[in-house]
């Protein structure tokens, strides 16, 4: 019983670090994109996106995607490890 939970906590604490490492990684890609986009407006004398315009979509879907691999490593892990649990009780 108490391997059960320490395997589903390190499945948790799995899908925690791939969330925030996934999630950092395309904020800061998406924070280059929108630096990109409003030089690159600047330069042909267009108005500039604004933050919530430009960067706050990129920063939305950052998170969504990254929810995506908490979401389906979380069940996933879960998942296994109690089959896994039933199966050699």
């Amino acid at each position: 019983m108490r391997s059960r939970r320490v395997a589903i906590l390190a499945w948790l604490v799995l899908a925690f670090v791939v969330f925030n490492v996934r999630f950092d990684w395309m904020s800061r890609t998406a924070g280059l994109a929108f630096v990109r986009a409003q030089i690159a407006h600047q330069r042909h004398g267009e108005p500039v996106p604004t933050i919530e315009q430009g960067f706050r979509p990129l920063i939305r879907q950052a998170a969504a995607d990254s929810a995506v691999w908490l979401v389906g490593i979380a069940v996933t892990g879960t998942a296994l490890t109690l089959a896994v649990s039933r199966r050699s009780a």
